[in-house]
């Protein structure tokens, strides 16, 4: 029996999705492409990935200078391996990165998503944002779920013994 993957969903998972690092403004197209390059190399370095990206490029609309947030940034990988690697890296990481240089102190990393993942995403976290407003605990999005930060150590164990697949929405707490 063969799985049939197709080449969109191979090169989404060896894929990373940069927000917030800042655009060049230098006027040549090709000038800014190889300083975001060299922003990204630069990250991956301090990440401790020993690739380079294969491909960068800016997703939305062309350069507008007078934008006020940066368009995300695309980065495709070697290997999926790599895409793995950068994100338990950034997890670790990203309190000493993001205070170690300042241009770097407003990126956010996370791999690269289908249309309907980051509509999932986008709900989740207007979920987890109404359970905070509404009771002002601290709810979060954590494996596909919302729920409150003390209460990991217990998803977790609840994922290891019923195996629940991590994409499953779920509520923890019945404090709903």
């Amino acid at each position: 029996m063969s799985v049939e993957i197709s080449t969109e969903e191979l090169e989404r998972q060896r894929s990373l999705v940069v927000m917030g690092l800042p655009e060049s403004t230098d006027p040549l197209p090709s000038k800014r492409a190889a300083a975001d390059k060299a922003q990204v190399s630069g990250l991956l370095d301090s990440l401790g990935i020993e690739c380079g990206p294969s491909i960068v490029y800016r997703l939305g609309r062309s350069f507008n200078p007078t934008q006020k947030s940066a368009r995300l940034l695309k980065v495709l990988l070697p290997a999926r391996a790599f895409q793995r690697q950068a994100l338990t890296a950034w997890r670790t990481k990203n309190n000493t990165i993001r205070s170690s240089a300042s241009q770097l102190k407003n990126i956010q990393i996370r791999e690269s998503l289908t249309r309907e993942q980051l509509e999932e995403r986008r709900r989740l976290h207007a979920l987890c944002t109404g359970k905070r407003t509404k009771d002002g605990q601290d709810w979060i999005v954590y494996a596909g779920s919302v729920i409150l930060r003390s209460e990991v150590h217990i998803f977790r164990q609840q994922m290891q013994t019923q195996s629940i697949p991590p994409s499953t929405p779920n509520t923890l707490s019945s404090k709903n």
